[in-house]
């Protein structure tokens, strides 16, 4: 879910939900039918006339959210601690030494 502070047409938001999704792949998923990967872009700004972003402003906000959703991704990675499931099964806690960012 990306947020952003500043009003913006529907079709932009749209793209910028993509680029969410793009960074998944950067930080290693992998893409297949039924992966259930999806982003959503929302605007936190009331406009009754959305403004459409020029070119630069674009890429900014696609930077933006690229960089942010990795981050994100990798601190939940590093946060993440060892369990056990009810049925048995162990998911282990990522060593932190085997990131290199």
């Amino acid at each position: 879910v990306i947020a952003l502070d500043r009003a913006c047409a529907s079709l932009q938001l749209s793209r910028i939900a993509a680029r969410g999704v793009f960074a998944l792949g950067r930080v290693g998923a992998s893409y297949g039918h039924g992966s259930g990967d999806y982003g959503l872009a929302l605007s936190a700004v009331h406009s009754d006339t959305p403004r459409i972003l020029g070119p630069g402003e674009l890429d900014l906000v696609f930077t933006a959210v690229l960089e942010s959703v990795e981050e994100a991704v990798l601190d939940a990675l590093i946060a993440a601690e060892t369990v056990r499931t009810p049925h048995g099964r162990t998911a282990f806690a990522l060593p932190h030494e085997v990131l290199t960012v």
